[in-house]
């Protein structure tokens, strides 16, 4: 599919301008196409020079989750494990599904293409920050000069600072080719942890497509951020493992690094500047989950602009979702040791349904409950009166 790559000699105005042309940024652009000729002119500006499939999002569906007719594969069958030993679960009202990057990509810029009100400039990046100026918003790149009334940044925020997230997830994934026929395509292991450490909690992640073929990841959660050479003899291990040593070759690579529990009041927000994806909102702080809270939310923000000429960024999460993922990386951080314990007793105590709502932003009270009460009550009291003992106690003076 080509791709329009134009230059242009004069500053132009766009009702909307969108930073990033990710998943964030075409997702909110795929819902605006859908109004027709209501919808605003609208200039994408993407860094990279092209698409390619540099990443894989999976997701809980259960027939409703937007893109799930278009997903690569699909598992009723779920395992998670630790040395050597592991569950199996049913997950029969839920598939979990695959969808690769190229797919989301090619189904993207043609939903676009739809639209000429539309346009995407791949290769630019800004050369300063966007100025606002009498009700607009004025952006210098590498190329041109533009003039938008609403900003809609998705770009990574690379500036976070570590005080201000709890914890980060850093994997590193292989897509191999077997010799050998040695992959169950109808079980994706969900997470077979590593022997448990000090420092951080350390699992495989295994999605086979057929039995020569799968996505082979190690994933780590700690309070650092891993670099790519530090997640290399994991992976090594885990395709050692999965191949049963038989010979493979490396299809392709997918690295990357998310934060889990970012503070939103580092998040900033100024007038028709709105900031969305991953570290504004997009993924699930405790499991790092965000294709699907990407696509609610730019089918909250697509209608926010056509009717209000405003952006809307990632609503907050409710309270008990938002306390017990802040407890729970608490403590995971306070104690890594037995975070592969936690993760197992939840599984393992509360019905599969229950833990897949709670993990796609689907919980109800019941669902709540039962993630509660699946879990060992000593790490969470002894966390929260570790929390408690260091808070300061405020002192009210009588006069």
């Amino acid at each position: 599919m080509s791709i329009r790559l134009d230059c242009m000699t004069e500053p132009f105005n766009y009702d909307v301008i969108i930073l990033g042309g990710g998943c964030a940024g075409l997702s909110l652009a795929m819902q605006l196409a859908g109004y027709g000729t209501r919808c605003p002119k609208i200039l994408i500006l993407e860094q990279r020079t092209y698409y390619m499939n540099d990443r894989t999002w999976c997701f809980w569906d259960d027939g409703t989750a937007p893109f799930g007719s278009i997903a690569n594969h699909r598992w009723k069958k779920i395992i998670v494990g630790e040395n050597q030993q592991s569950e199996e679960y049913d997950c029969q009202s839920f598939s979990y599904s695959m969808l690769a990057a190229d797919t989301y990509y090619q189904t993207a810029l043609k939903t676009i293409a739809t639209n000429q009100a539309i346009k995407l400039i791949l290769g630019t990046c800004l050369v300063s920050k966007p100025v606002s100026h009498d009700d607009s918003w004025h952006i210098e790149t590498d190329k041109e000069k533009f003039v938008g009334k609403i900003i809609i940044d998705t770009r990574p925020h690379i500036d976070l600072k570590r005080d201000k997230v709890m914890m980060w997830q850093s994997f590193l994934g292989h897509e191999v080719i077997c010799d050998e026929a040695v992959f169950d395509p109808t079980r994706v292991v969900l997470m077979d942890f590593l022997k448990p450490n000090p420092n951080d909690i350390r699992f495989t992640y295994v999605l086979p497509t057929s039995p020569y073929h799968a996505l082979i990841e190690s994933t780590v959660f700690g309070e650092e951020a891993l670099q790519l050479d530090d997640l290399t003899d994991d992976i090594d291990c885990a395709i050692k493992k999965y191949s049963q040593s038989h010979g493979y070759k490396i299809k392709r690579s997918e690295y990357g690094v998310l934060p889990m529990g970012i503070e939103r009041d580092v998040i900033p927000t100024k007038k028709n500047y709105i900031q969305a994806g991953l570290t504004a909102g997009g993924a699930r702080s405790s499991s790092g989950y965000a294709f699907q809270r990407i696509q609610a939310w730019a089918k909250l923000c697509a209608p926010f602009i056509i009717e209000n000429g405003c952006g809307v960024a990632h609503p907050k999460d409710s309270i008990i979702q938002s306390s017990m993922d802040k407890l729970f990386l608490d403590v995971l951080r306070a104690d890594p040791e037995q975070g592969s314990a936690l993760f197992l007793a939840l599984f393992r105590n509360a019905n599969t349904e229950n833990v897949i709502r709670f993990l796609s932003d689907r919980a109800s009270l019941a669902d709540y409950l039962h993630v509660i009460l699946a879990l060992p009550m000593a790490p969470f009291i002894q966390q929260l009166w570790r929390l408690a003992c260091r808070r300061p106690l405020a002192i009210r003076v009588r006069k």
